[in-house]
């Protein structure tokens, strides 16, 4: 789309106002995408992936690594959908003529955008304790709602522990900080 409307065509101002911050968002989510897959295929040759091993009392080490390495990540997805913003805001030069109108209503639109995203960004935060703090890895073993549970995954939202049944148990990560479970 780029190339074409860019050397084969030429469009009018209407249609290249709305087409080119299109562009550029599909560039930024394309190079957002490959960042996360690149970064995911590295962490899956760094860790096992089998959380039956990781609860071994042997692998508290490993344990601990692989609860490092899914916090970096989380850390960096955070950091490059921020950094895409920016780009795409910058790039896409949706706002140039809006410059001083944006600087007067930054401090409102942060307001309403910090009250509406206040869950989401608490359970980003409470996710991040949770790696840092290591209250609770990746492998393990816990008593959880009066369930014997492994840790799977520490998600930004849930946390995935596996019954000892063989079920899964999803726990939004603000109940399972404000809750307490036994660490074995």
């Amino acid at each position: 789309i780029w190339a074409v409307t860019t050397h084969l065509f030429i469009l009018s101002v209407a249609i290249s106002n709305i087409l080119d911050p299109i562009v550029v968002i599909l560039f930024v989510t394309s190079g957002l995408t490959l960042v996360i897959n690149l970064l995911d295929a590295l962490i899956a040759r760094l860790i096992v992936d089998d959380v039956h091993a990781l609860a071994s009392p042997d692998e508290e080490d490993q344990r601990a690594t692989a609860t490092t390495i899914f916090a970096v990540r989380r850390f960096v997805v955070v950091l490059a959908v921020l950094a895409g913003a920016g780009i795409t805001m910058t790039s896409a030069k949706i706002f140039e003529a809006m410059g001083v109108t944006l600087i007067a209503a930054a401090g409102g639109l942060t307001l309403m955008l910090g009250f509406a995203a206040r869950e989401v960004l608490g359970n980003i935060l409470a996710s991040l304790q949770i790696s840092l703090n290591r209250s609770a890895r990746i492998g393990d073993q816990l008593i959880y709602d009066g369930n014997l549970c492994t840790v799977e995954r520490i998600y930004f939202s849930f946390v995935q522990l596996k019954v000892w049944n063989g079920t899964r148990l999803i726990v939004p990560v603000s109940e399972f900080v404000s809750e307490t479970f036994v660490n074995r």
